[in-house]
């Protein structure tokens, strides 16, 4: 019996690039993902026929931070807490027609009673009603075509005015509040701010030896190799002249600049609608920190976002690294190298 190879190379090279040097366990399943951008490209002239009142949007939760920061347990904890659309492991495979996926996901989940499970693998969640980082729609939106991502260059080509639509859609699609995953965004944060109006940006921020700490393990568990890049990028530049340093230097670059990059686009913003949020006092006090989030909204842009369920903290653990760890004084090297904090306290 023959069987026809697949031809995988209308996927973009970066994906292909970087699925290459994955382990097995984080490779990516190519057929799946040329399925899933068939179904999309027949979905997309659709969604665009789908009405919107741009009018009155609701608000949008866009949160970021570093790298292993914490901001997919962060996400998890919202959306159990507080009755808010988000992106789910449903819709996030429309990403190119997002209603049809919020849509299918309102008809697949009525009446189920999924829970969210407080795990994830590197960002990954695993039940249909667990939060996804929608990065797909990112990537199409703010035009991230490869990696590092050279966002500079494209911001003045990026369709702003459609972005936003396609934001508004999907915010009417849910009528509630909503949030999003930023780790595309936070590229972008000041123009996204005058993009869509209104708008709440939380930076979460976590000891950077922890996240230090985990920047290494993964890119052991995802590449087998300290020297292989793994998480978010700071600028092309940057990124080239960092990729040449030991790994442990790299990881510090990369913090430093990232933080860098951030604290510029927040400088644009009006701090009204800026929250910094340590994730240390966030698991020590999480419902605390939740009400302020809805107060927030609420001061901000008279949006009311009722309360699900109370956060028993004592399930909520802080992960933190000890200093015994055989590298820990390598990593400590690496931040001080760009003048980085051990911790944030």
């Amino acid at each position: 019996m023959i069987t026809m190879q697949e031809d995988f190379t209308e996927l973009p090279h970066w994906l292909l690039e970087d699925n290459q040097n994955r382990t097995d366990k984080y490779s990516r399943n190519l057929s799946d993902e040329m399925f899933l951008r068939h179904l999309n490209s027949v979905l997309e002239p659709y969604e665009n026929e789908v009405p919107v009142n741009e009018l009155e949007p609701y608000p949008i939760i866009f949160f970021f931070g570093l790298p292993r920061c914490g901001k997919t347990f962060f996400s998890q904890l919202l959306v159990h807490a507080l009755d808010l659309g988000y992106p789910d492991n449903i819709t996030a495979r429309f990403w190119e027609a997002p209603s049809y996926g919020i849509h299918l996901s309102r008809i697949l989940l009525k009446d189920q009673d999924f829970q969210i499970k407080f795990s994830s693998d590197y960002g990954k969640t695993n039940s249909l009603v667990e939060p996804h980082d929608f990065a797909y729609f990112w990537h199409k939106w703010l035009k991230c075509n490869n990696i590092p991502y050279d966002y500079e260059s494209v911001r003045d080509q990026i369709d702003w005015p459609g972005l936003r639509t396609s934001l508004s859609r999907m915010s009417h699609k849910w009528r509630k509040c909503s949030i999003f995953k930023g780790v595309n965004p936070s590229y972008h944060l000041s123009r996204l701010s005058k993009t869509y109006n209104k708008s709440l940006f939380i930076y979460v921020q976590r000891d950077p030896i922890d996240i230090a700490v985990s920047l290494r393990k993964g890119r052991l568990d995802n590449y087998d190799d300290l020297n292989k890049w793994y998480g978010q990028t700071p600028h092309p530049d940057i990124y080239h002249d960092l990729i040449h340093r030991p790994y442990n230097e790299q990881i510090g670059g990369q913090l430093k600049h990232l933080s860098e990059m951030y604290e510029s686009e927040l400088n644009h913003i009006p701090s009204d609608k800026i929250i910094r949020i340590s994730y240390r006092n966030f698991c020590e006090n999480p419902n605390s920190i939740i009400s302020d989030i809805q107060e927030r909204i609420y001061q901000l842009f008279n949006c009311k976002i009722d309360y699900k369920f109370s956060i028993d903290s004592s399930y909520v653990k802080y992960s933190s690294h000890n200093s015994d760890l055989p590298f820990y004084n390598e990593l400590v090297d690496g931040l001080k190298k760009f003048k980085m904090p051990i911790t944030l306290i």
